[in-house]
Parts: C-alpha cells; structure tokens; sequence
C-alpha cells in the first residue's frame, strides 16, 4: 500500500517498483468490472483475479483504491462481496505483487491493512525544504529551464507544504510567464497563482504520521517534521 495526499508520487512510484521489477502493470479499475446487473460485478471481477493470477510478469496495480472503504460504511451487497472478494485474493500467497494507492487509507476496508494482505506500506508525505529544491531542480531540467542556485532557494522557501506535482506545475506556470525564462519576478507573479492552506496540510501529514505508527508489519515511511518543511 502507498499512502499520502494527492501529486506526491504515489502512482509514479508504482510504476518505477514495476520497471525496476521489470514487471508489466495491469491497472485494476472498477469501471472495468462493476455492472448494474445483480451478481455480474462479482462474476466479473473473479474472472478477471483469477486471469491474473497465472502472470507472473505483471505488477497488479489497483489505484485511488479508495474506492475499497470499509464494510460499515457500505450498505450495499455488492460492494460488500466486491470486497470479499479482493480479500480472498490479496490472501492467495500465488498472486503477483500487486500494489493500492490511496489518498484517504483511514477509509480503507480495516481487513484489508494487515499483515498477509498488506505486508508493506510507504506512507509519502509532503516534501521538505531539500525535496522541493530537488523537484525543482528536476522539473527544470525536463523542460529545458536554467535555474540559478539563488532562484532555487527561493522556489523552495515559497512552496511550502506544495506537492511534488505542485512543484513541477509551479516551475512551468513561472516559466511560461517569463517566455520560457525563470525570473525572480515570474516566481512571485506564479506564487500568487497557486491557494495553499498549509494549516490543512500540517494536519493531513499528522494524519499520514498516525496512520504510520498504527501498522503492524513493514512500513517506510517519508513524513517531514514541520521544521523541515520550513
């Protein structure tokens, strides 16, 4: 399982656990097996697990896994044998490796975060200050932009608490004001561009931290402390 708010990587890092693997990702969606015709869904997804099941050179990827909340939120018996289902198969030890991302895990059906289903979680959170100047850095690089070491400083002291996709939408915005040029003044014109309640934020990576030290079993963890942040 990868946790943590959105544009942080968390699907980006599947997908390199999977190259570095060398392992081809199949993206399990609901849309591809949820129907309106009673007991289809159930027929249809266990067709597809059990497809799944005999290829060893895959990575099984099933992304915003929110969709997977727990039982008691749930009234309704599909969902509920929706999740029965994936249950059985994340407890089959054949299976590929297979990987859910989530933005929301407190949301997450309780029987599917434990040891022999889940054996390891990275929890991601917010970058810090050594992060941002290494996204931005990066993101630079990609679209072919010139970025001072004086500049880069001040990128990553005005983008506390952004997301890595922040960031990089914060280097372009910046860039495409100044023509393709990062200018101290394009920076500040691009800040304004972008509403971050960092209060909010604080609490979503307090949150990520809890979550964190409530897993029993593997867990690496990416969580900033405030001050570096700062």
């Amino acid at each position: 399982l990868i946790t943590g708010p959105p544009g942080v990587g968390k699907s980006v890092t599947a997908e390199a656990i999977a190259s570095t693997l060398k392992l081809k990702i199949i993206e399990l969606r609901p849309s591809l097996y949820r129907s309106m015709w009673y007991g289809l869904t159930e027929k249809i997804l266990e067709s597809i697990l059990r497809s799944i099941k005999s290829r060893k050179t895959s990575l099984v990827l099933l992304d915003d896994a929110d969709f997977l909340v727990g039982r008691h939120y749930s009234f309704h018996e599909t969902h509920i044998s929706e999740i029965t289902i994936l249950l059985r198969y994340l407890q089959d030890p054949s299976r590929p490796l297979t990987i859910l991302t989530t933005n929301a895990p407190e949301l997450l059906d309780p029987a599917l975060v434990r040891p022999g289903r889940i054996d390891v979680v990275i929890v991601m959170g917010y970058p810090d200050r050594e992060f941002r100047k290494y996204i931005a850095m990066k993101s630079a690089k990609r679209y072919n932009i010139s970025l001072s070491q004086d500049l880069l400083e001040t990128i990553a002291n005005l983008t506390r608490w952004f997301s890595n996709a922040e960031i990089d939408a914060f280097i372009r915005l910046a860039a495409s004001k100044g023509e393709g040029v990062i200018t101290e003044e394009a920076i500040m014109w691009a800040r304004q561009k972008f509403n971050i309640n960092e209060q909010m934020r604080a609490t979503i990576q307090n949150q990520l931290r809890w979550f964190g030290e409530q897993f029993q079993g593997v867990i690496l963890r990416y969580v900033a402390n405030d001050s570096e942040i700062m």
